[in-house]
């Protein structure tokens, strides 16, 4: 299997990044963050933010292997190729490491003004109107914490707002999977 991982803070860019990566190469997306709705609106919980957050540690500290798995296995179309956006934890890194031939990790690396203009632009179902002291408290939870230290473990760090970090890792992604098919 072959994996791209894409790491980031609230609000930096990961799902958009996700989506351009799906669409050019035509890779399936597995989200943690969109596993975490489904799974809370199949059991009733509630769906705001810090629930999320909180069960999405629940699942780290109880097994973050099983979690992994759990996520991959709701996607039906996942073969040798795919796409995981929202890495938090160094365990689930260190898992994808374990589970796949050949990976590659992006950190998207964006300013906390910018995400939070960008929070507040979007407001998913998720979320709530906060001013920026409260998005820092959002930004600080627990499940957030390892964030940061994932960023000097990727082969890419990019700037959504810099156009040329953009294109710079598409050019090198085709790269990376052309390699992959050579490899095949």
């Amino acid at each position: 299997m072959t994996t791209i991982g894409i790491i980031g803070k609230i609000c930096s860019g990961k799902s958009t990044i996700a989506k351009e990566i799906s669409e050019r190469f035509q890779i399936p997306i597995i989200s943690f963050g969109s596993f975490l709705i489904d799974c809370s609106k199949k059991n009733n919980l509630p769906t705001d933010r810090n629930s999320l957050q909180n069960l999405g540690n629940h699942f780290i500290e109880q097994d973050s292997g099983a979690f992994l798995e759990n996520v991959i296995s709701t996607q039906s179309e996942i073969k040798d190729l795919m796409i995981v956006e929202g890495i938090r934890h160094l365990s689930i890194y260190n898992e994808i490491e374990r589970i796949s031939e050949k990976c590659i990790f992006i950190f998207i690396d964006t300013s906390i003004e910018v995400r939070y203009v960008r929070y507040c632009d979007r407001l998913k179902e998720s979320d709530k109107k906060v001013d920026l002291s409260e998005f820092y408290v959002i930004d600080n939870h627990d499940v957030e914490k390892e964030i940061d230290s994932l960023k000097d473990k990727c082969q890419f760090i990019i700037k959504t707002d810099v156009r040329d970090d953009v294109q710079n890792l598409f050019e090198n992604l085709n790269t990376f999977l052309a390699d992959r098919r050579c490899h095949e």
